[in-house]
């Protein structure tokens, strides 16, 4: 857990760097969104995966978005419920990603590190499915392998004043109910 006191700005979404926790006007209200990109390093795009509100979480460019927002940082640590609905998959295993999931990978062999992913719907003229990688910020349009295991519940902790030691949870997810506390 991050253990520096919580940090904020308003600053506009254009500004903001991968993996910055935001609250801004996506839609006719303010939801919480986390910013990633997609691209190489040189033709990176920033996108952001909006967390809550309707049909959440599904990623948008942010050009779509207005343009200020309020930044929280990178402080702040997403979780599984850990004992909530869960799907475990080795490699061979079929695909079952859902929106809303948040799933961890490992690379078959077993040796490796095991990645997490935050699952959106991607809009456009097809929907389709895209998953953030929660340790780059970047955002893939394909399943990760090997072996999976997806919860469908997780929520979002901070540290916040007046109890900077204690973490806090400001948002909180769940497959069937999504909800923003």
């Amino acid at each position: 857990m991050a253990r520096a006191p919580l940090t904020m700005n308003v600053k506009f979404l254009e500004h903001c760097k991968p993996g910055e926790l935001v609250r801004a006007r996506f839609g006719p209200n303010v939801e919480w969104g986390i910013v990633g990109y997609e691209g190489a390093n040189s033709q990176q795009q920033r996108r952001v995966v909006v967390i809550s509100g309707d049909n959440s979480p599904w990623c948008l460019n942010p050009e779509d978005a207005v343009s200020a927002c309020l930044s929280y940082g990178r402080e702040y640590d997403l979780l599984p419920e850990y004992g909530g609905p869960c799907e475990v998959f080795n490699a061979q295993g079929p695909a079952f990603a859902h929106a809303g999931m948040l799933v961890y990978a490992c690379p078959s062999a077993g040796t490796g590190t095991t990645d997490s992913y935050l699952i959106a719907r991607a809009t456009g003229r097809f929907e389709s499915l895209i998953f953030l990688n929660l340790e780059q910020f970047r955002v893939i349009g394909s399943e990760p392998g090997g072996n999976r295991a997806g919860f469908k519940r997780w929520s979002i902790w901070m540290m916040l004043p007046p109890h900077p030691d204690h973490p806090r949870k400001v948002f909180e997810y769940g497959q069937d109910n999504p909800q923003a506390s």
